[in-house]
């Protein structure tokens, strides 16, 4: 908040664009590699696409 004040009044919309790109992609970051976790751990697609291959046992 104190850099919007430092800044030229140009600057802040585009500063505040960036922070919820940022925001965006921090989520679906987050978002994938806990469905990839939870697909290896459960052996299930969190989202139902394609199933996934697991290991034969034997």
């Amino acid at each position: 908040m104190l850099v919007a004040l430092l800044l030229p009044v140009e600057s802040v919309p585009v500063l505040n664009r960036a922070k919820g790109l940022a925001l965006l992609c921090a989520v679906v970051l987050i978002t994938v590699s806990y469905s990839r976790r939870y697909g290896r751990r459960h052996a299930l697609s969190l989202f139902g696409s394609a199933p996934l291959i697991t290991r034969r046992e034997g």
